[in-house]
């Protein structure tokens, strides 16, 4: 769905930030959607997710991006491409999406990723990862 906060269902290493699950998520019953860095600083915000297309027409253009404390797309919405998703197939196309950006933020802000600009497609995501790491 388009903007909503996607789930992810382990927490592998957690220093010194908070994760939480947003009522909106993809998924709300498991897993967490976001991550509440402790302090203001430099960080460096990295997301992959990997999956396949089950359904829909055509060919659909998605943007994976993410979100600060009530900012749909941060820092907005140029900072992520668009990719092609599905090339015309109507299920099974394999996807990934990813990006790394070195971010300033403020104390308690909270970080999800999300997809926006769904067409009518639907996929299953498999794996990925969402990190945040301190630099200074």
């Amino acid at each position: 769905t388009n903007s909503k906060p996607i789930s992810f269902t382990n927490t592998t290493t957690n220093v010194n930030c908070t994760t939480s699950r947003a009522p909106n998520a993809t998924d709300t019953t498991t897993g967490i959607t976001s991550i509440s860095v402790p302090s203001a600083g430099t960080y460096l915000v990295s997301a992959m997710l990997g999956g396949k297309k089950t359904s829909g027409s055509g060919t659909d253009q998605i943007r994976f991006a993410l979100a600060k404390s009530g900012i749909s797309t941060f820092p907005n919405g140029l900072t992520y491409p668009t990719f092609v998703f599905g090339a015309g197939s109507s299920g099974g196309m394999e996807f990934h999406a990813n990006f790394t950006l070195p971010l300033t933020l403020s104390a308690t802000d909270t970080l999800s990723v999300h997809f926006s600009h769904i067409g009518d497609t639907q996929a299953k995501i498999e794996e990925g990862y969402f990190s945040v790491t301190k630099l200074h």
